[in-house]
Order: structure tokens, then sequence, then C-alpha cells
């Protein structure tokens, strides 16, 4: 059945955490370990302790994004760097010519037997269509390629110019886990590419807790059903050869591993989800730098969305998430050459071709792209009062995407109170606005607003429009919220 008829088949528990400041990690020169000096980017945060891979789904695709279990949406209008989420649909890509280049130099260095030719001249392309799992299958060919596969050929071809496999890699794919391993290459990775001190690098408990924990229920795509402990012991104790994938993978967190003759030197952290494989994080030994493994990670999880969307039971996976976009920031630029690329536009959550909205991006205009009468972004109000607390961000006006938060209260109030049939239009706010127990509404509401005696009240305003944030009815119906 699709993926959005199964939406309702589990609950989802959430605590919002309201309206956040903190510093900026994009205002700073990458590779330079710092972040801003002030508090300038500005988020809705909820925390997830039990997460629907269907919700998820749905909150990607509003401007959420997740970091372990703690899922945010940045406020576009008012931070300092405006975090637009981004994606490709895996059917259109086209690789640049520096992809390209990338798996040809992933090809000549583990086929050492021959060099590279000086004047290669994208040989590998010429005469040839350039398709990704084809090309990294001419890397890293299936286990049965010698026998006949239907990749054979690419491997006669990649054996013909490179000569045979001398060093093996491989990727391989399974649940997310802990391992000293990974640690230790995280903390490589952190320390000589972004630059950060040795007291800076997260803990073994902040690395679990960013990269391995997670709350997405894993769920089998074919039923839409969470797995049974028994099922999901057994998931845990697999991996899969990423180019040999063809049966269903429970939607969940999991880690790519690549290594190198047995060495680990890559790990990508990615969602599968019901439309897509996400990208969460990639980390990597920076002492291979000639590999490039940032490209070549993101081209073989292309590749895996590709494959999955082929598999029955996944057939709706056709788009590969980068998480956040921030135009014209160094550090975000790689993840527009994956394209066409789309962008969400945050303030009518639909998707729109980068190409068509990047002179509007120019002029830092970052949402309403599709209207006549868009506000630009360059002005920042600014969301702390004098006393230096987080303001309600619907002064003076919301961001894109919410609901009102002001008007949501009063109807909860009129709701509960006893309103009068005058206050039946505002029925549709509520729905968008709030759910908790489902057999215990009334219960819950009153619960909630009996923790403010005035409409006012910042705190109750902005959990209010922090759940207005997920701005769909059905999603929030199948949540358990935590005031």
């Amino acid at each position: 059945m699709p993926a959005a008829s199964r939406t309702g088949s589990q609950l989802s528990i959430v605590s919002p955490t309201g309206y956040t400041a903190s510093s900026c990690g994009y205002c700073t020169a990458p590779g330079s370990g710092t972040r801003s000096f002030t508090k300038s980017s500005r988020s809705y945060g909820i925390w997830a302790y039990r997460l629907s891979p269907y919700h998820y789904q749905t909150l990607i695709d509003q401007g959420w994004r997740r970091s372990g279990d703690y899922i945010y949406k940045p406020d576009v209008l008012r931070t300092c760097c405006a975090q637009i989420p981004i994606r490709l649909a895996v059917d259109e890509y086209r690789p640049t010519k520096g992809q390209r280049r990338a798996l040809t130099q992933l090809l000549f260095s583990v086929r050492r037997s021959k060099p590279k030719p000086a004047r290669w001249k994208g040989k590998w392309s010429r005469d040839r269509d350039w398709d990704v799992e084809r090309r990294w299958q001419e890397v890293v060919p299936p286990s049965d390629a010698a026998e006949g596969s239907s990749s054979g050929s690419s491997s006669a071809w990649a054996d013909r110019v490179a000569g045979p496999i001398t060093n093996r890699l491989e990727a391989r794919l399974a649940l997310s886990s802990f391992s000293a391993e990974k640690y230790e290459l995280f903390r490589r990775y952190q320390g000589k590419i972004h630059g950060e001190s040795e007291e800076d690098i997260s803990s073994e408990k902040g690395f679990r807790r960013f990269l391995v924990d997670s709350s997405l229920t894993l769920t089998w795509p074919s039923v839409g059903q969470p797995l049974t402990a028994s099922q999901e012991s057994a998931v845990r104790s697999q991996s899969w050869s990423t180019c040999e994938i063809s049966e269903e993978l429970p939607y969940g967190c999991y880690h790519q591993e690549y290594r190198l003759d047995g060495k680990l030197i890559a790990v990508g952290v990615l969602d599968i989800l019901p439309k897509c494989v996400s990208s969460v994080y990639v980390f990597y030994d920076p002492d291979f730098g000639e590999l490039q493994l940032g490209k070549v990670t993101a081209l073989q999880e292309i590749a895996l969305a590709k494959r999955l969307g082929r598999v029955e039971a996944m057939r709706e996976v056709a788009y590969y998430y980068l998480g956040f976009y921030i135009h014209g920031c160094q550090k975000m630029k790689y993840k527009a050459e994956f394209g066409p690329s789309q962008l969400l536009d945050c303030s009518t959550n639909t998707w729109m071709r980068l190409a068509d909205v990047a002179a509007k991006l120019e002029a830092k205009q970052c949402f309403e792209w599709s209207s006549a009468s868009a506000h630009a972004v360059g002005t920042r109000d600014g969301c702390e009062t004098d006393e230096g607390q987080v303001r309600v961000p619907t002064q003076p006006r919301p961001p894109p995407g919410m609901l009102d938060a002001q008007a949501m209260l009063g109807a909860l109030n009129s709701l509960v109170r006893g309103g009068s049939a005058g206050h039946e239009a505002s029925l549709d706010l509520v729905q968008a606005a709030l759910v908790l127990e489902a057999q215990r509404q009334e219960e819950g509401i009153n619960l909630l607003l009996e923790t403010a005696t005035a409409q006012d009240d910042c705190e109750l305003v902005q959990a209010v429009e922090c759940i207005a944030a997920l701005a769909n009815a059905e999603l929030v119906s199948s949540m358990v919220l935590f005031m």
C-alpha cells in the first residue's frame, strides 16, 4: 500500500522544546573549527522518543531535520544563515565532470596494475552512458561478476583500461551501531578536516547521541509495521553489500562502511525512509584525501537510492536528501553540484528546482519564491528582549510555513472553556496545532492551558507554535506530545 496510507499505523512520541537561539557553525571559515560568537542561529526543536519513519518523511518535507533524537526546523526568516532543505531526484541525476573524475580516480586507486593515462580526457564517459550504479560496479564489482552477471561487461572494460583489482574496496550497509574503530575515525576526521581541538571533539557519548542512536522505529516497508524484537535482533546481526541489495530493508538509521583492504576509511550515516535515502553525516580518513571520499560516498548513496527504488516494497524511494543548503556558503556549495537539485520553499512546503530560484537566492530571498508579493529576507528582526530572552517569534510576523500561535491559543481557550458556535471555524487550527494522548484529548488540552494564566505567556506560545510548525493534521494526530 502507498506510504501515505500507512502513516496512521504508528504513533510517534515527541516533546516540543520551543524556539531556540544558538551559535552558528556556518558564519566562520571552513576548517576553522570555530562557531559564531553570538547566538545568531534560530530554530524550532522537538525531542523524539519514538519516531515513525512515515512521520519523519513528512517532517523533512516540511523543513525539519534530525540530529540524533533532536529534530529542528530553522527559522529562515530570522536566522543568520538561512538553511534550506535540498534534495535530488535520483533518476534525473547528471554527474558533473568533477564527480566523474572522482570515480575515475577511485577506479585507478583500486586497480593499480595500470597507471592512469596522462591524457585521460574523459575516456570513461566517451561513447558510453554514464549510470552511477554501473560506474560504481566498475570500482567495486558484485561478488558474482566473474560468473557472468549483468555487470560483467563493465568489469571487463575496467580490467582492460585499468587492469585487475589490486586493492580491495568494500562498501557494506548495516543498522547504525557503535564501535571504537568508528569513533577513532570520527575523531581524526573532526580534528583534521574541521579543525576541532582535542577537547572540542565530541565525546564518545556525544558521538553515540549524534550519529548512532536514533528514535526512528525500524519498520518493514511491505506491511508498514515495526520489527518484532526477534526480527530486529536478526537484522542487527546482518550487513549487506551495497551492490547486491535486492530485497526490502527496514526503514531506519544505517551506517555504510567503506573498507580498503580491510581498513575502515569512511562511514556514511544515513536514514532509509519511505521516499528517500537521507544523508545524515559522513566522516572519513583524512589520510586518503586523494580518493575524494566525500564525493564518492555521496555517489554511492545516490546509487543506493536507485537500487532500493527497484525493490517492489520500496518503489517510492526516489530521492536523495542532502540535508540543508545555504546559498553562498562555501561549506554547502558541494551539495548543489549533485543535480538537478531541488530546494524546499518553506513558505508553501513545495519543492522547486534550484536553477529556477537561484536569482532570488542571490537577492537574499530564501522563501516565498512563487509569490508575487514575496518579501526579501534581508532584514533580521532580532528575537531577543532587552533581558536577553528569546521572544515569541510571531513578532513581528510568523516564520514561513507556520501557523499563527496566538490564533491557535485563542481557539484552544475558546474550545475548552465552552466557546460559542462562532469559534467553530477555528477547529481546523486546533486540529493542526496539537494532539495529546488520543483517548484523553480534552484533559490534555486543559492541562496545557492551565500552565498559563494569560494568552500572552511566552513559553506557552512558543510551545504551541512549535507544534504548529508540524503543519500537518494527519501527522500531528498520530503523535503523543509531552509539553
